[in-house]
Order: structure tokens, then C-alpha cells, then sequence
């Protein structure tokens, strides 16, 4: 294991009123052994943070800390009030960050925030809570379990057990597959290249679903969400799709499979096909083939 503490850094951005801001920055890098079956926690605060897998058998975590004032004493003093652990215990590494204020001091002034990056074994099992940041994460194959509010979260290449559940953060997504729960509220969903079997559930947001023939099963339960399905061709999958209080847009040449009051479209091409199951209500439903030259959904 080795750590290393950068010494604080200062340095000065323009604001508005020709008032210079002031940034107080510490970075923390550490390394750590990593045994097969070993999960990593991060319990995270108005933080960004980026995880990537690789092929080393070690978890190498770079954490700054950072703190903004136009005062630079009141960055220095505040930038103090940022804690965080990083630490292996058993079977858990654990890393967290979080604010401790004392109780003399009221609120805070200025502005704290903490920026990690990661890297670790693609097999590693992660956890992952975080409120107000952007969380990016690639090139994974275990188990990942995140939690996020007020935020944005990117997943690319994620191939093992994914289950995400985010309030008021948007999601989007390239290359998941393997199986996979989303449990999305007020939040738009983009999901690209998406293969592999699992569910989503969302609740007053959008949803925008790119699958290829590699999705072995879709399950979409949504209220109050625009839910958008685009295969590449239509016959890729069947489908079974019902809205409540709204409508359902299929191309002219589908429209047979759509009963008469645009409510339930249940389709089974010439071969058997993987199914994209939708139910939804108060919001419309919307197939359409990405593959140039065919009629649009009406």
C-alpha cells in the first residue's frame, strides 16, 4: 500500500464583479492490494467521480479535495471541514468522503467539493451512493450497485450484474449488457447499444431505449414518462405493449397489431424473437426503427 499527500495548491478564477475566487486544493493518491472478491464502497458528498476498470490487481484511488472563496483564509480554513477515509477492512476497501462543521461555525461560506477517479480490477464488485455530482463508469464486469440524487451518471461497457437507482439524476448509458435493474424517478434515461436481460422502472421522466439483438428480454413498468423504443429493424424483437390514459406510435406497416384505440400493441414477427415488454400510462410509447427508409411511427 502507498499514499501519497499532494501539498495544498491555490490558484485564482474571475467571477462576476471582478471579484477573484479563490481555489484551495488537496489531493490524496492511494494504492491498494486487492484481493479476488473484495468490494469497494464509496459513500460520496457533492462529488465527482470517475471509475474505471483495469487489469492490474490493485485499486488505485486519486481524491482532491476542493474549497472556493473569494477569500483564500476562509478556503484554507473550510477546505479543513472536508473529511475522507480510504481504507481496506476484511473483506471491504472503503472510501467515503463527507463534511464535518462545527457546531461554532453555522454554514458554510464558500463552496466544497470532492473529485475522485478510480481504478480497479474489472471484476471488483462496487457500491457506489452519491448526491449532487456526475459519476462516470466504464469497462466494468462485476456487480455494481449505485445510488444517486441530484446528479448525472454515465455508464459505458458495463457487463456484469448492474442495478441503479437514481432520483432527480439523469442516466445514460452505451454498451450495458450482462443483466441489469434500473429504478429511475424524475430523471431522463438513455440507453444506448443496450443487450443483455433486465427491468426499468421510471416515474415522471423519459426514456429512450437503443436495443440490438443481443437484449435477450426488455421489462419497462413507467408512469408519466415518455418511453421511446427505437430497434434497428422492427423485427428484431416482438413486442407487448400497453399504455393506460395515453397512446401508442408504431410505423404504418405495424398498425394491424395495434387495436383501435392506440392502446395495446402486441406483435410476434414470422420467428421467434426476444420480447420488449411495456406498460405505461399518462405518457405515450413510442417504436420506431432507426434503419433508414422506414415509415415513421404514427
Amino acid at each position: 500500500m502507498r499514499t501519497l499527500i499532494f501539498l495544498l495548491t491555490f490558484f485564482a478564477l474571475p467571477a462576476a464583479a471582478q471579484t477573484r475566487l479563490q481555489v484551495v486544493t488537496k489531493t490524496v493518491e492511494k494504492e491498494l492490494a486487492y484481493s479476488s472478491g473484495q468490494r469497494v464502497n464509496l459513500t460520496a458528498q457533492k462529488a465527482d467521480i470517475t471509475i474505471k476498470g483495469w487489469q492490474k490487481s490493485t485499486v488505485l484511488v486519486r481524491l482532491k479535495l476542493i474549497a472556493k472563496h473569494p477569500e483564500r483564509e476562509v478556503a484554507e480554513r473550510e477546505l479543513d471541514y472536508l473529511k475522507y477515509e480510504i481504507q481496506s477492512r476484511n473483506n471491504v476497501i472503503d472510501l467515503s468522503n463527507r463534511f464535518t462543521i462545527p457546531q461554532r461555525v453555522g454554514s458554510l461560506k464558500g463552496n466544497l467539493k470532492a473529485v475522485y477517479e478510480i481504478w480497479l480490477p474489472t471484476r471488483c464488485p462496487v457500491s457506489l451512493n452519491n448526491s449532487f455530482g456526475e459519476v462516470n463508469l466504464s469497462d466494468l464486469s462485476g456487480e455494481t450497485v449505485l445510488k444517486l440524487e441530484f446528479g448525472k451518471l454515465s455508464l459505458v461497457n458495463l457487463s456484469g450484474k448492474t442495478i441503479v437507482t437514481s432520483a432527480y439524476g439523469d442516466i445514460e448509458a452505451s454498451e450495458l449488457s450482462g443483466t441489469f435493474t434500473i429504478r429511475a424517478e424524475k430523471a431522463e434515461t438513455v440507453l444506448r447499444e443496450l443487450s443483455g436481460s433486465g427491468t426499468i422502472q421510471s416515474r415522471y421522466g423519459k426514456l429512450t431505449v437503443y436495443p440490438t439483438t443481443g437484449l435477450t428480454a426488455l421489462s419497462v413498468q413507467a408512469a408519466r414518462t415518455e418511453v421511446f423504443v427505437y430497434p434497428k429493424r422492427m423485427d428484431d424483437f416482438q413486442y407487448d405493449i400497453e399504455a393506460s390514459y395515453s397512446t401508442i406510435q408504431v410505423p404504418d406497416g405495424y398498425r394491424e397489431s395495434l387495436d383501435a384505440n392506440k392502446r395495446r400493441f402486441k406483435y410476434q414477427p414470422s420467428s421467434q424473437k426476444s420480447t420488449i415488454a411495456v406498460t405505461n400510462s399518462y405518457s405515450p410509447v413510442v417504436v420506431q426503427p432507426t434503419l433508414v427508409g422506414v415509415t415513421l411511427a404514427k
